[in-house]
């Protein structure tokens, strides 16, 4: 094969996955395409390129990358940063550079093991089921979204970029969408173009928390907007206690400063309770990712 020829030539790392590994090691699969995971320096891709083998393909910053060319086309890919199988790692490498740049080294070591990889690895995680979904038809990929996203992590204030809660108009938020317009049938809201799924039919929802009038909030986005409870009334979900309250064991409260001790992430009035390890019963509220610049 052309392309482990040209892998081996330069002295890459590489292994085959998908259904031509699985046809070999387990049950056959029919297939049009073959996937290689690869662990390639910089200066091998060069390599690589001169070749001639690997022409066409967009390499990422990172250094593994998946890259899956269809054997009709022999290697003749035409990734780029805007085709839903590449964008999550590019979105994943220009949001965690940022961060680098913007965000304090104490963030970036209590989130992401003070690591830049660390950070890429789990924001292309979030986004990794995206393509697959794009495939099958049950969600959309808006390239000219996914374009201007990608501007905005390079270019806008480190304060914007980072802030919570995230813009509604924040182009990043439009990159993946449901594909099932209102009336069609659905199994979740992610299947909707309104990200709103009820009794198996998308809609739109009777209210939203972003649409109701100040002292009013909306549960579950299943009823109207209702007033806000007083601070010492019966709860049995944070919204009820209003933008500044939450829920503390089912009567409302103030949310809870930075510093405090903290059960759950809505007790916070920063929306984040950290804990070192995920067995940890209790953590400590603690600014937003960034946002204790």
């Amino acid at each position: 094969m052309r392309v482990a020829e040209a892998l081996e030539k330069v002295r890459a790392r590489y292994f085959v996955g998908g259904s031509v590994a699985s046809s070999i090691d387990g049950e056959p699969r029919a297939t049009n395409d073959i996937d290689f995971v690869i662990d390639m320096a910089v200066g091998k891709v060069r390599e690589s390129r001169r070749c001639g083998k690997l022409r066409r393909v967009t390499f990422l910053r990172s250094l593994s990358f998946f890259v899956s060319c269809t054997l009709a086309s022999a290697i003749m890919c035409a990734c780029t940063t805007t085709d839903p199988g590449s964008f999550a790692g590019s979105y994943a490498d220009a949001l965690c550079a940022r961060a680098v740049q913007c965000c304090p080294a104490d963030d970036l070591a209590a989130f992401y093991q003070g690591s830049e990889a660390s950070c890429r690895q789990n924001m292309s995680s979030r986004l990794s089921g995206g393509p697959g979904l794009v495939q099958y038809g049950i969600m959309r990929f808006d390239a000219s979204a996914a374009e201007q996203c990608l501007k905005r992590i390079q270019s806008a204030a480190c304060g914007a970029l980072f802030a919570a809660p995230a813009d509604p108009t924040d182009p990043c938020v439009s990159v993946f969408v449901g594909a099932t317009a209102n009336g069609g049938v659905c199994d979740g809201d992610f299947f909707c173009e309104s990200g709103y799924c009820s009794g198996q039919i998308c809609g739109v929802p009777p209210c939203q928390a972003t649409t109701c009038p100040a002292g009013q909030y909306c549960l579950g986005e299943d009823s109207a907007c209702m007033p806000v409870v007083s601070s010492g009334s019966v709860c049995t979900d944070d919204v009820m206690c209003g933008a500044t309250g939450a829920c503390l064991n089912n009567v409302c409260g103030a949310s809870l400063a930075d510093g405090s001790s903290c059960v759950r992430d809505e007790d916070c009035s920063s929306g984040v309770c950290f804990r070192p390890t995920a067995t940890q019963p209790t953590g400590t509220c603690r600014p937003r990712f960034c946002q204790g610049v």
